[in-house]
């Protein structure tokens, strides 16, 4: 049995969304790992991409939606168990504490500061979680390996 058949994944992105390589990615994760539970945090952008990915290769895994308190910033997708809204940093953390595997879809692999994104990462990474970066490009080699 895979080890992460059961695990809890949950999600942070950038709100301009995934790139083409990092959708492909997560797709090959989520047919790979098949996980029962998928956490995120219904922002517009990469949230938004994740729930439609994962509602499509796993559709029979429970989706559980941490909404933010900004109203103007939500992609408004239905969830099969929903939290209440809080503060985005509460939120973000909220998601880690619940999961087993962090999936990130940064819009750069260097860090950057004043990011919920990569202020989730840095969480995660401080409470121990494994942590799986969607790469936002392609290197040249492997476009050629293709």
């Amino acid at each position: 049995m895979d080890r992460y058949a059961q695990v809890k994944i949950a999600f942070t992105g950038t709100q301009q969304g995934m790139s083409a390589n990092q959708l492909d990615e997560l797709r090959a994760l989520l047919r790979g790992h098949k996980p029962k539970i998928a956490i995120h945090g219904d922002c517009i952008g990469g949230d938004a991409q994740f729930h439609d990915v994962v509602r499509e290769e796993c559709p029979d895994a429970l989706v559980w939606i941490f909404p933010s308190n900004i109203d103007a910033k939500s992609a408004h997708k239905i969830g099969d168990l929903i939290e209440l809204q809080s503060p985005p940093l509460r939120r973000n953390h909220s998601m880690v504490d619940e999961c087993d595997l962090l999936v990130a879809g940064p819009k750069t692999l260097e860090e950057v500061l004043r990011s919920g994104t990569w202020a989730t990462i840095r969480y995660a990474r401080k409470t121990h979680k494994k942590v799986t970066m969607l790469r936002p490009e392609v290197s040249p080699i492997e476009q050629l390996l293709g």
